[in-house]
């Protein structure tokens, strides 16, 4: 959702910096492309910065995943059966969010390569129009 918003401004951008370029004599069409790549270069860098930020925080649940079952594996060695049961359920639920985070692990990578293809054809389609535009 984060990801469209900012393919959304960025478009948005692009549009508005094709029709200052028009509007300005001084800008050439390589200019708007220049500032267009360099601003799609930023949000992609500030993209990668947020998935890898995503990134470490799922591999750091899925380490106090890990700890906590280790945690309670010690413990169900001298529980009674009834608390050895309530046990295994708690340790049932954290396998469940560790299979959990590790399709959303793989879902992030695919909406990350899914998301640039879109925003690359979106801004070639926009470059397209603005060219079309300023020699129009």
């Amino acid at each position: 959702m984060k990801t469209n918003a900012i393919w959304s401004l960025l478009l948005v951008f692009a549009v508005s910096l094709a029709f200052t370029a028009c509007n300005n004599g001084s800008n050439t069409m390589e200019d708007a492309k220049e500032d267009l790549e360099n601003a799609g270069n930023d949000v992609a860098d500030a993209f990668r910065s947020d998935k890898e930020e995503l990134k470490v925080e799922i591999e750091r649940a899925k380490e106090d995943i890990k700890e906590k079952m280790n945690e309670l594996e010690g413990q169900m060695a001298d529980a009674s059966e009834e608390a050895k049961a309530e046990l295994q359920e708690e340790m049932d639920q954290l396998k469940a969010f560790s299979q959990d985070l590790d399709k959303q692990m793989k879902a992030l990578g695919q909406q990350a390569k899914e998301g640039w293809q879109g925003f690359k054809s979106d801004v070639s389609s926009t470059l397209k129009e603005i060219g079309n535009k300023i020699d129009g």
